[in-house]
């Protein structure tokens, strides 16, 4: 977990990549000082999910990368009626739940927000638009599987 106050003295920070350093979880407010921050990137962690509140400051954030964590359900409606400037999330190599990874693409499909998968769909994995997903049955009976 990094410190609430990590970042409060960037205030003029545009970027912000986060990847590949072992995040499960990211506390509310940690970026509210980057009001300006344009990109961030937090693909590559451990990261289960993300509270919705937790973006809002970043109202000029244009890129989000999420990619190639552990996410199962994002309820990403409030974010994007709260920041206008969105135009592309990576939502790539995750553990979608397909029914959930639906809703997710439909709502920023419909805003107009890009969302391409970054690697070439494997025809034998279940996916929606390219983004690996798997159903809740299918879930339970891999974690069945990995008791035994």
């Amino acid at each position: 977990t990094i410190d609430v106050c990590a970042f409060k003295h960037f205030h003029e920070l545009t970027e912000l990549d986060l990847s590949h350093n072992n995040i499960s979880n990211l506390l509310r407010g940690i970026f509210s000082p980057l009001d300006n921050l344009e990109k961030l990137i937090v693909s590559h962690n451990r990261l289960i999910q993300i509270d919705s509140p937790l973006v809002f400051p970043l109202i000029r954030l244009k890129t989000l990368d999420v990619s190639s964590n552990e996410l199962v359900n994002w309820d990403v409606r409030p974010v994007i009626s709260h920041i206008k400037t969105l135009n592309h999330v990576d939502l790539s190599e995750n553990t979608w739940d397909c029914r959930f990874l639906t809703v997710i693409l439909k709502a920023l499909s419909d805003r107009g927000i890009d969302v391409k998968p970054r690697r070439t769909v494997i025809l034998h994995e279940e996916n929606v638009n390219g983004i690996r997903c798997a159903n809740q049955t299918e879930r339970n009976i891999v974690q069945d599987q990995d008791i035994t």
